[in-house]
């Protein structure tokens, strides 16, 4: 009986668990059309976010005779924004600078999209003896927008420039990785 115990004891699947959550309530995320201009045009996204993260490590099985043990590792990423708003707001110096007040509802900007709710998912799962997998999920509820050239305009603006950074960042690593590559190596 009592081995009968310990083979139990040892083979009993263990699990590790990392959980964390976190709530912004409704922050204000700014993107702006031209950092340099203090009187620039921004796009402002508002809303209720909340956010989980979990880490799972778990022995998914195990061969005895080879003291092989196959880990599963599950990490899922989600976000829930709820009441989504979205603003185009004209002189950005009036809600960061530093004659700022605090916004009455109809001062914000005009809205670009109405209140919506949206949800991401990302999860990652990987074992030893198997290929990773990978899933990820974009839910948002339908919505109807209004849009002007100029709305158009800025949003295209934020966009090209955050490819832009992205691209001169990797150009970047690219130089350094070939110049060191080229330099000459000295022996002593």
């Amino acid at each position: 009986p009592s081995s009968k115990k310990k083979y139990a004891e040892d083979t009993a699947p263990s699990t590790d668990t990392l959980s964390f959550k976190f709530v912004a309530i409704y922050p204000r995320f700014i993107l702006l059309a031209d950092e340099s201009d203090p009187f620039s045009r921004a796009l402002v996204l508002r809303g209720l976010a909340v956010g989980n993260l979990s880490i799972i490590h778990e022995e998914a099985s195990s061969v005895s005779r080879h003291k092989q043990i196959d880990i599963r590792s599950t990490t899922t990423i989600s976000g829930h924004v709820k009441e989504l708003e979205t603003f185009v707001h004209n002189n950005i110096d009036t809600l960061i600078g530093p004659k700022r007040s605090e916004p009455e509802e109809n001062t914000v900007g005009v809205a670009l999209i109405e209140p919506v709710t949206v949800t991401v998912e990302v999860r990652l799962i990987s074992r030893t003896r198997f290929p990773t997998s990978r899933f990820v999920s974009i839910e948002i509820e339908p919505v109807a927008t209004l849009l002007s050239f100029g709305d158009l305009n800025l949003i295209e603006t934020v966009m090209r420039k955050s490819t832009r950074k992205k691209k001169d960042k990797l150009c970047n690593e690219r130089l350094h990785k070939n110049e060191r590559r080229n330099q000459p190596t000295t022996m002593t």
